[in-house]
């Protein structure tokens, strides 16, 4: 194993984030779109957003044109991180576990960039959760 892999492994591990689903969307670009990647489209508008869709759009070739268009043929993402909470007064303890987590999606056009993104949206979350708690104690 590579040295940079490693390195990302430990950061993964250190921010608490993992990979629900992944959608290399150059392979879902065929006759028809893949299940996972039309079920993200139209399930969340955040998707939308990240892949510059309209909201409404409809049909597979649409999307797939769109998709092509806009150069938006490389990783779809979400990402899980669990969400914090009983932290000690000075914030240097908490509790948490994977059954109370929160979840976002991310695009990239290569998979260094989209675990980076996920690993710092991983900080960023646990921080923000810190802040929260920490200011009532």
């Amino acid at each position: 194993m590579n040295h940079s892999r490693k390195k990302l492994i430990d950061e993964t591990y250190t921010a608490n984030v993992r990979c629900e689903k992944m959608i290399p969307i150059y392979m879902c670009l065929a006759d028809t779109l893949s299940e996972d990647l039309t079920d993200a489209i139209f399930g969340c508008n955040d998707v939308c957003s990240l892949l510059q869709l309209p909201n409404d759009i409809e049909g597979d070739d649409c999307i797939a044109e769109e998709l092509q268009r806009n150069g938006k043929v490389g990783y779809l993402a979400q990402f899980a991180t669990p969400t914090p909470h009983d932290f000690s007064s000075d914030g240097s303890i908490c509790f948490s576990d994977w059954g109370w987590c929160q979840t976002k999606w991310f695009y990239a056009d290569d998979i260094g960039n989209l675990e980076s993104a996920a690993i710092s949206w991983a900080h960023t979350h646990f921080e923000e959760c810190k802040a929260r708690a920490t200011s009532y104690v």
